[in-house]
């Protein structure tokens, strides 16, 4: 499972540099989320940087991306 940390490390490291889509982020973040086998959900902060990542396309409002960033989880394993 430490493949999906770095993973999703990646990703917010793209959205944060906008080197990555907001929409290819949530897209990849749907498709772990669906991943019920992947057992994703049973690690708290990953499952809610998972559900948080694949909303953020739909992320807007004050202070950005940036902001919203923020209040994702921690995954620190």
């Amino acid at each position: 499972m430490a493949d999906i940390f770095e993973q999703v490390t990646g990703h917010m490291t793209g959205l944060i540099h906008e080197s990555v889509s907001r929409a290819e982020v949530a897209d990849w973040a749907i498709e772990r989320v669906k991943d019920e086998s992947a057992g994703y959900s049973s690690h708290a902060a990953l499952w809610v940087t998972l559900d948080r990542l694949a909303g953020a396309d739909l992320q807007q409002g004050p202070g950005g991306l940036s902001a919203w960033s923020g209040r994702l989880s921690v995954v620190a394993c």
